[in-house]
């Protein structure tokens, strides 16, 4: 049978608890345990398979063979998010500043960032540059740019 770990059943794995009969001449019984893909990035994940007496308890044969520790390997990377300019020139008289944000290295799951403008720069004369003056911000505060599965740009 299965046991949780770090793995959940019905999420990571599906749970195994089937009574594997052996005949007098077999000594080798293979059994299947099917593990759930998902496009998400997570942390390798563990479950246990044991093997337990078929009686209604359950109860664990004893022996350090009886038992065996399965990571299930994450396979999604998320890649990693930044501006696709290092720097960017603004001129007074534009109107409009665009930046393009773009994921690379991956592109498994949903991601998401805030972009926070940093007001701690100088406008012209040397003056604290300054929201709703020296530029708008369109996005609500807690607005996040969000990454579909499969999205990069």
């Amino acid at each position: 049978m299965t046991r949780d770990d770090t793995a959940k059943a019905g999420k990571d794995y599906v749970h195994f608890d089937d009574i594997i009969a052996f005949k007098a001449s077999e000594s080798f019984r293979e059994i299947g345990i099917t593990i759930e893909d998902d496009d998400n990035w997570e942390p390798d994940k563990d479950f246990e398979v044991l093997l337990c007496e078929n009686d209604k308890q359950m109860k664990p044969l004893e022996g350090e063979d009886t038992i065996t520790r399965v990571t299930i390997i994450d396979n999604d990377n998320p890649g990693t998010i930044g501006f696709a300019e290092r720097n960017i020139i603004c001129r007074p008289q534009d109107t409009e500043l665009i930046l393009e944000i773009e994921r690379q290295d991956g592109s498994s799951g949903e991601v998401s960032v805030r972009v926070e403008v940093n007001t701690n720069s100088e406008a012209l004369g040397g003056r604290a540059a300054s929201r709703g003056v020296d530029w708008v911000d369109p996005r609500a505060p807690d607005d996040k740019i969000v990454f579909k599965h499969g999205e990069i740009i």
